[in-house]
């Protein structure tokens, strides 16, 4: 192992690039994000949800869930309208009696009101929207419909 690790073999970890923002913009302008269809809201929700709120991996996608619900809409008069993520733990915080004192990350993303059309406050009060007010699974992500009735 030693040998191994003297040649450099194993000695990389290997980690993703991140996206530039004209890697971004070039996703928007191909219409893989937006509001145009159900396939590119939940695109842009998944993004967004990654970019703005730091779920990093498959495994804190999978983990959101719609009630009670991690992501919320928050509107207060003479305020932008911001959407405020709590976590309910992660490899960092796994819970037990030595987090009870470690409270919840919280992050809160309010609404862009230069760019209403990229506006995450508004595509997820879109995404929502357009769910089922009582889906079969608790799964924040949902397939979209084939079929429309």
């Amino acid at each position: 192992m030693k040998r191994l690790q003297q040649l450099g073999i194993g000695s990389k970890k290997k980690q993703a690039e991140p996206l530039t923002d004209e890697e971004e913009e070039v996703l928007w302008q191909k219409g893989l994000l937006g509001d145009h269809t159900p396939k590119a809201i939940i695109n842009t929700t998944v993004f967004m949800n990654g970019l703005y709120f730091a779920l990093r991996s498959g495994k804190e996608h999978r983990e959101l869930r719609f009630n009670p619900s991690q992501i919320s809409l928050v509107e207060r008069t003479g305020e932008r309208p911001y959407l405020e993520y709590t976590e309910d733990g992660s490899k960092n915080r796994p819970g037990g009696l030595r987090g009870l004192r470690i409270g919840h990350k919280t992050v809160k993303h309010h609404a862009n009101l230069t760019d209403p059309s990229r506006c995450f406050v508004r595509l997820f009060s879109l995404y929502k929207s357009r769910c089922p007010p009582n889906p079969k699974s608790n799964s924040f992500y949902l397939q979209c419909l084939l079929v429309f009735s």
